[in-house]
């Protein structure tokens, strides 16, 4: 009688184990980069934060057609003396799937956001850390999961006003349509 109990639970954990497995949510990866390799106090730079999901996996985008789907945003958690003047959203693209009878408005397994930031003159040189919180709700052909958030920081030089600032990373920067910064 034990051992029957011992492989009915058995079994139980490999069918709750599959099940898991097959409702568990896509992995999504969110780096973060920027586009010189320091800024002057007063001046701008930009950032850039590049999303990968599994293939097959889109998001809302951060308009979405429909009122009840969850939109995808970035929000930025910065330090006295940033400010955000744009987000730069990548253009959505129109999928069918089988879950709606209207076009969704998406991103699909790979886009990028753009931020510009400001900085004020009082700032001093050092290292700051520039954090962003991605809201979305992944889904792929059949469903769509549970909205989550991915957060990824990294770090930004303010150098002194007499040192050489190098652009970086310009084959991403050059995709974002950002209005031209001061």
């Amino acid at each position: 009688m034990p051992t029957k109990l011992f492989l009915a639970g058995l079994v139980g954990l490999v069918v709750t184990v599959r099940v898991v497995a097959l409702v568990q949510e896509p992995r999504v990866t969110m780096t973060a980069f920027l586009d010189a390799d320091g800024v002057h106090a007063g001046g701008s730079t930009r950032l850039a934060f590049e999303v990968r999901l599994p293939h097959g996996f889109h998001v809302n985008s951060n308009n979405p057609l429909d009122k009840y789907l969850i939109p995808t945003e970035l929000k930025m958690d910065l330090p006295h003396g940033l400010a955000v003047t744009q987000t730069i959203y990548p253009e959505a693209q129109l999928i069918d799937t089988d879950f709606s009878d209207e076009p969704l408005s998406v991103f699909g397994d790979y886009f990028v956001v753009g931020v510009a930031l400001d900085l004020t003159n009082s700032m001093t040189p050092g290292e700051y850390t520039v954090s962003a919180i991605l809201r979305y709700q992944a889904c792929d052909e059949k469903a769509c999961y549970r909205p989550t958030s991915k957060e990824e920081a990294i770090v930004l030089k303010v150098v002194a006003k007499d040192r050489v600032i190098e652009s970086q990373h310009s084959s991403i920067f050059d995709e974002i349509r950002f209005v031209e910064l001061k």
